[in-house]
């Protein structure tokens, strides 16, 4: 009477394992990486929202970059947050840069997550509460004359401190740009969508709509 199993019978059953699992592992890493991407985006869209919904309630004008009038240091992140209560939708699940509080003490009212706005200067005007010319910074809605092409908020990478802004130079793309998601980042537009983007969308000129909101 047989009374178990023979090495060559063991080791077929550990060698089809082997198999399955060099197989199947990734495909359930590709899965979990497209859960998180999906989770990023739906995070992308509720903060795009938010940003609007704030617009709303102050004279149809986006929150502030990270700068302030007169000095103060506050971020478009302390703006928003009222309106959707919820720190976890301030960081994307790939990125280890989360929301949280800067520890330096005299920007302790600065709060960073993984998004940051649109912070080009280009095509814009200087704004005469902060000095500054960037795309989100107090920037009324009506000036964004294309706001279903025009960069809202996307994703960033950086330290414990920083950064909050998305911004553009003419020489290359902003250091703080990152592409956690297949090559591609999530991104937020004007007129409330979300969407996932390859890197050469974040390429363009700085003068393209993508960046400036103009014609």
């Amino acid at each position: 009477m047989r009374k178990g199993f023979t090495l060559i019978e063991l080791l077929v059953v550990i060698a089809i394992i082997a198999i399955l699992a060099a197989i199947l592992f990734p495909v359930f890493g590709r899965a979990k990486a497209k859960a998180k991407a999906m989770s990023c985006l739906s995070n992308i869209k509720e903060l795009t929202l938010a940003c609007l919904m704030y617009a709303d309630d102050n004279d149809e004008c986006t929150g502030n970059d990270d700068h302030g009038p007169r000095g103060a240091s506050y971020t478009w992140v302390s703006q928003v947050y009222p309106y959707v209560k919820n720190e976890e939708l301030f960081g994307c699940p790939s990125n280890s840069l989360k929301y949280r509080q800067d520890t330096r003490g005299a920007w302790n009212t600065r709060y960073y997550s993984s998004y940051a706005v649109n912070e080009s200067r280009h095509g814009t005007t200087t704004h005469g509460m902060t000095g500054s010319g960037e795309i989100y910074c107090y920037r009324p809605l009506c000036t964004i004359q294309l706001p279903a092409e025009c960069l809202m908020l996307g994703e960033v990478e950086g330290s414990n401190n920083g950064p909050t802004n998305i911004w553009r130079t003419w020489a290359k793309l902003t250091p703080d740009a990152c592409f956690l998601h297949n090559d591609g980042t999530n991104v937020g537009f004007f007129d409330g969508h979300a969407k996932w983007v390859n890197q050469d969308v974040l390429q363009q000129q700085p003068n393209t709509p993508f960046w400036t909101g103009g014609a």
